[in-house]
């Protein structure tokens, strides 16, 4: 295990170990294809399980309580996803708990883009997931304000005016900028229910544009349920945006406010990184929303 003095490089030796000690029943797996991520390592055990592990501080907390607090909830979703099974602790120098995982071999919404067919089930599975809870844990996605996010979005707002789509379009950074700060200034007005906290292009599997599952679980806790959404309506084509929420169940006029603002913040943070094919996303979806000059 070698890395800076802030992020862990995961290796074959370090996961071997790992879990011939605490997973002995899988021991004699291969372990196969590493899939970094920017705070987190997926690598496949054998054909039919992963590990994820956090490779930067700040996270702990969160691998340590996922297997738990999704436990209830493995018999009850009807949709497709990926869960973790068992949570792994600190050891041979890795100073984290991480999650073992069942696996599956497909591919994500970042690479093959969901489809507007895809829209019911996924607005269904999010509402299998927003179930009320008093739980008062939290995560750094959706369990806090917007205003928590407005720095960032300060600071990128300046480069995405420097920028230009692949077809040398601009952003509309005025109107992109007073989308965001309307959701601001917009409270929450409905219950914090479960969410899955980081409902992300890598983080939902796509079968050749249908939706097939979600992935990554390090996140859960109880939030603002505008957040999920707006990670999935930035998944699909605006046309079927509407197809999504009628599924979910509907949206209040200041979700909605919120669910924008949020959009808006995706779309400046996948623009600004180092993803193409969330850069790409970006672009698509702020074409559709006439947030560039000339649609």
């Amino acid at each position: 295990m070698t890395g800076s003095p802030d992020r862990i490089i995961i290796t074959d030796e370090l996961v071997s170990a790992l879990v011939r000690d605490q997973f002995p029943h899988l021991a004699d797996r291969e372990i196969g294809r590493h899939y970094v991520m920017p705070d987190y390592t997926a690598v496949r055990v054998g054909d039919d399980h992963g590990v994820h592990m956090p490779t930067v501080p700040g996270l702990d907390v969160y691998y340590e309580r996922s297997t738990r607090l999704i436990a209830p909830f493995l018999e009850r979703w009807s949709f497709p996803f990926v869960p973790p099974l068992r949570t792994g602790r600190p050891g041979h120098g890795y100073p984290y708990h991480f999650e073992l995982t069942s696996w599956i071999s497909a591919s994500t919404a970042a690479i093959v883009p969901l489809t507007p067919s895809a829209a019911g089930a996924l607005g269904d599975a999010l509402h299998q997931i927003h179930l009320p809870t008093e739980s008062p844990l939290r995560n750094p996605t959706s369990s806090v304000p917007l205003s928590t996010f407005a720095s960032s979005m300060r600071r990128w707002l300046p480069l995405v005016d420097a920028m230009e789509s692949p077809d040398r379009a601009r952003v509309r950074t005025d109107l992109m900028r007073r989308t965001w700060e309307s959701g601001l200034d917009t409270p929450v007005d409905v219950p914090f229910t479960w969410t899955h906290g980081r409902l992300a292009p890598r983080f939902v599997i796509s079968d050749q544009g249908a939706f097939a599952g979600l992935v990554e679980w390090c996140y859960f806790a109880p939030g603002d349920p505008a957040a999920d959404l707006a990670g999935a309506l930035m998944l699909l084509p605006a046309n079927a945006h509407e197809d999504l929420l009628g599924s979910y169940g509907g949206a209040t006029t200041a979700t909605r406010t919120r669910i924008a603002a949020i959009e808006m913040f995706l779309a400046a943070y996948y623009l600004t990184g180092e993803d193409p094919f969330t850069r790409n996303l970006a672009w698509r979806r702020l074409r559709e929303l006439e947030m560039l000059d000339g649609t």
